[in-house]
């Protein structure tokens, strides 16, 4: 799991392993600069194979260390990537949206 503090236009946000999880309840975590930053974005949407779905940034008050939070970015679309796949999430900030790009 890696994230990049400097998130700007076409900048790889996340990479993520898409994991079971996942597959259940669509959503991927994501860093926190790039979570307050995504979550001001009007209309998010993911991009996946060519085909473009809505999305959204959910955040998560946690208390299991320390006061702290998680970002996720949901989306059905994550629902449909195999377990096991690792992906790189990339903000395209001219079009409001994330591609998603299999790593394998």
């Amino acid at each position: 799991m890696s994230d990049n503090p400097d998130v700007t236009a076409h900048a790889v946000i996340a990479t993520r392993t898409v994991t079971d999880k996942t597959a259940r309840d669509g959503r991927l975590e994501i860093g926190d600069r790039s979570g307050a930053m995504l979550g001001s974005v009007n209309g998010l949407a993911v991009e996946l194979k060519g085909i473009v779905a809505p999305a959204r940034v959910d955040r998560f008050d946690c208390d299991c260390r320390d006061d702290h939070r998680h970002f996720y970015v949901e989306s059905d679309a994550f629902k449909r990537l195999p377990i096991g796949t690792v992906v790189a999430l990339r903000f395209d900030a001219g079009q409001g949206r994330i591609i998603v790009e299999p790593r394998r």
